[in-house]
């Protein structure tokens, strides 16, 4: 009776920043709190890939280019002691801000990124 993981795919032309993000909202019955990882179907230009910031508008703080097959595992907080994901006080998973974006390249036409994101339900992730 519990659901364990969300498959959400997306797909991204060249340049896209899919958004500085970090998963801060309350939990709550249509949107529950999740540990996420992505998988690379596809990198269009070979230059796209997650990234993290130190702030929602602010700059890059470090990027992780990510290729066809790849996957980051965790890239929320982790809970040394229970080794599963570190939860705010609202009961959301502590996440660093951070996105994916597409790269760039010179070739013409348009290239695109797929991606799964997994969202998994915090009790079923260990790290």
């Amino acid at each position: 009776g519990i659901e364990i993981t969300y498959v959400n795919l997306w797909t991204a032309g060249k340049g896209v920043n899919l958004t500085t993000h970090n998963h801060d909202n309350e939990p709550h019955p249509l949107g529950p709190t999740f540990a996420e990882t992505h998988w690379v179907f596809n990198n269009g230009t070979g230059s796209g890939g997650m990234y993290s910031a130190d702030s929602q508008d602010g700059a890059k703080t470090a990027v992780y280019p990510m290729q066809r097959g790849d996957e980051h595992g965790p890239f929320f907080f982790v809970d040394t002691e229970s080794r599963g994901p570190s939860l705010r006080e609202n009961g959301s998973v502590d996440y660093p801000w951070h996105g994916w974006e597409s790269g760039v390249d010179d070739k013409p036409g348009q290239a695109y990124d797929v991606v799964a994101a997994f969202e998994t339900n915090p009790r079923y992730a260990e790290v």
